[in-house]
């Protein structure tokens, strides 16, 4: 969450369906925040607090049956994974690239 309030990455974190290139991109993740306690839906965590949909992630979520999501994070707990700022190359851990609509 602290690299994504602090722009990282330097575009918007896409909304997919399924992790699958040809769903297409059905929206753009704008704000994170971290819940607990009663305010956490699913337990402690970072939730999506505000998105933004097209017609057709509205229509995959209300009709199509996607109601959960899946994140795209790049962590140092795959393989030793970071992230590679393109403006200055400097390499950060946890940062989400994208998020899939699942059904």
């Amino acid at each position: 969450m602290a690299n994504f309030n602090k722009g990282l990455p330097r575009y918007r974190v896409g909304i997919d369906l399924d992790h699958a290139g040809g769903g297409g991109k059905v929206g753009d993740v704008t704000a994170l925040t971290f819940l607990e306690g009663d305010a956490a839906p699913r337990g402690s965590g970072v939730y999506i607090t505000d998105y933004d949909l097209t017609p057709k992630g509205e229509k995959a979520v209300m009709e199509d049956g996607y109601d959960g999501v899946s994140a795209e994070i790049v962590w140092s707990l795959m393989d030793g994974a970071k992230f590679q700022d393109p403006t200055d190359g400097t390499e950060y851990d946890n940062v989400l690239t994208g998020v899939a609509l699942t059904p």
